[in-house]
């Protein structure tokens, strides 16, 4: 049996609110989920066409760049600094630099 508390005020005041910043820095995935979702690419015909090679082996699902590759599932594309991230903590268990490896495009 779970207990349940019903509360009759907010636990939490509206001076401890935190807003999550969200990193929209241009990065090596922007091209690629511009293109995917909205359909633009670059006006030089040679990156346009580079571009359009490249975009096929990625999808986006659910707001999120995904690469697709033929034995494994979709792998996430994540930013630079979620890379970073991984790297400096890791899982447990694991070496955090093992966990970069299909990071390298």
């Amino acid at each position: 049996m779970i207990p349940i508390e019903y509360l009759t005020k907010p636990t939490v005041t509206s001076d401890q609110r935190e807003a999550m910043s969200v990193d929209s820095a241009p990065n090596w995935m922007t091209p690629i989920y511009d293109y995917l979702a909205q359909g633009t690419s670059p006006p030089d015909v040679e990156a346009s066409h580079q571009l359009q090679n490249q975009a096929g082996w990625y999808i986006i699902i659910n707001k999120h760049l995904y690469k697709r590759v033929f034995s494994l599932p979709y792998l996430q594309c994540i930013t630079p600094k979620e890379a970073f991230n991984i790297q400096d903590h890791g899982c447990q268990g694991h070496s955090p630099r093992l966990l970069l490896a299909f990071l390298k495009d």
